[in-house]
């Protein structure tokens, strides 16, 4: 579709391969799932009238987190039907193929158990250590069904590397309108640049998100608003799996969809915002996973990482310091 610039052809290879993720972190996470599995043995003999609820309870929680690693895998069977093309230095093998996998499951689940949930407090957390002087705001965008929690492994990382001025939205309803999310994208922005005085943003997006920014600058005239859009894995061409998606927002990212039509037009001329997309060609939400190529952007290629480890990748986390840095 586009040539896209290979970032770093041995990426599942050495330190590009390690999470963001810091100890202290993984310690929290540990102390969640402790708590989870202490709660369990609590419930397991609790009865109600003589109903073993709290056996229900905990074979309930079981279920779910097997569900959803089951739903993964199923993601990765889907990604690898409809993948796109794969040069051989890119390929995995059967051990880089299950460690994607695993890591791709444990990153889902943190951000179902933790990320998520608790994405507004994370968010309050860190608010008083966002705002300088002198550094353009970073506002930060995440995808389909998430909230601004997925964002804060990514954000402990840029507020290490010496980045602040970091802003979040939560998009609402969680299967609205994509053009609704670009109208709240506007306001959002126009507060932020209120509140630092500052002329521009850089919009970084995830997934879903990266079409909410560009709705917002093709077509809600914010173009003037914006000094850079830097998408992760973004299905600019829509992926397969909109199709298995509930809502409105699936049905416009659907492959041949008419409101992915009318927004890519114009994709091959160039407008005065510059575009990245960094994207996984191992990607399992976003296939075939050449749809996250566009025509506008310069198209940087990751490799055996999966949708929602993009978030936590200390590769991704670089190329995205460094885009934000020379914007």
């Amino acid at each position: 579709m586009f040539a896209a610039v290979g970032y770093n052809a041995q990426s599942h290879m050495g330190d590009g391969r390690r999470a963001m993720i810091t100890r202290r972190f993984l310690l929290l996470f540990a102390a969640e799932v402790l708590v989870l599995a202490v709660v369990c043995i609590l419930a397991w003999r609790i009865h109600i009238a003589g109903f073993p609820a709290g056996r229900l309870a905990v074979w309930a929680l079981i279920g779910y987190i097997l569900i959803r690693a089951l739903h993964v895998l199923g993601e990765f069977i889907l990604s690898f039907l409809w993948r796109t093309p794969r040069s051989e230095e890119n390929r995995l093998g059967f051990v880089g193929f299950v460690h994607m996998i695993l890591t791709e499951i444990g990153a889902c689940l943190m951000i179902i158990l933790m990320l998520r949930p608790f994405g507004r407090f994370f968010v309050a957390w860190r608010r008083p250590f966002i705002i300088r002087a002198g550094q353009r705001p970073v506002l930060l965008i995440h995808g389909y069904a998430a909230n601004s929690g997925v964002w804060t492994p990514m954000i402990q990382y840029l507020l290490r590397r010496g980045l602040t001025n970091l802003f979040t939205i939560d998009l609402e309803p969680r299967f609205g309108d994509i053009d609704d999310y670009a109208r709240q994208l506007a306001a959002r922005v126009t507060r932020i640049c209120n509140t630092t005085r500052a002329d521009k943003v850089i919009l970084v997006a995830h997934s879903m998100g990266g079409l909410v920014a560009r709705a917002y600058i093709e077509q809600f005239g914010g173009a003037h608003r914006v000094a850079k859009l830097i998408c992760i894995g973004t299905p600019h061409h829509g992926t397969v799996m909109a199709r298995l998606a509930p809502g409105v927002n699936a049905s416009q990212m659907r492959i041949g969809s008419a409101w992915l039509g009318d927004m890519n037009r114009d994709e091959n001329y160039r407008n005065e915002t510059p575009y990245v997309s960094i994207y996984s060609c191992h990607d399992n939400v976003v296939f075939p996973q050449n749809s996250a190529e566009f025509g506008k952007a310069r198209n940087l290629e990751v490799v055996g990482r999966g949708h929602y480890t993009l978030l936590m990748s200390r590769e991704v986390g670089r190329l995205l310091y460094r885009e934000i840095s020379v914007a």
